[in-house]
């Protein structure tokens, strides 16, 4: 199929997800997420755009004041795009940064900055993604 919705019959999946988090300081959070997914359709063959082995690791800053951040680290590996498995999109890691600044109870300043490292990625093979980019932007709070 070449664009577009793919309706299979049967897919078998089975995996494991695993999740988890630890107050490092009254400050410092870190969580991870990890999945492993064995995927295929009826046939036998792997199911397309769907990785193997997937995750992320999060470092959530949130000092006294009114600062807060995180520093996010994802990961996805290799999948197939193809039922041959002849067409791989290669796995890929994104860090991303947010953080916060309360003005006042009301009024927030954000920003965050996504691919910090500006590296080559594709999520659908063929499709291009981001580079280095980043968003600012003010929360009203009422």
């Amino acid at each position: 199929v070449l664009g577009g919705y793919e309706n299979i019959d049967v897919v078998n999946s089975q995996g494991i997800a695993l999740s988890g988090s630890y107050q490092l300081t009254d400050w410092l959070r870190v969580s991870a997420d990890y999945a492993f997914i064995d995927a295929e359709s009826g046939d036998g063959n792997a199911l397309r755009r769907v990785p193997e082995h997937s995750g992320d690791v999060t470092f959530s800053i949130d000092p006294q004041g009114p600062f807060s951040g995180a520093i996010l680290v994802r990961y996805n590996g290799e999948e197939p795009n193809n039922e041959e498995g002849d067409e791989i999109v290669d796995s890929w890691t994104r860090v991303d940064v947010t953080g916060s600044y309360d003005l006042n109870e009301t009024v927030e300043l954000f920003g965050r900055v996504e691919n910090l490292f500006d590296e080559e990625y594709q999520q659908i093979l063929g499709y291009g993604t981001p580079d280095l980019s980043g968003y600012v932007g003010i929360r009203l709070r009422y």
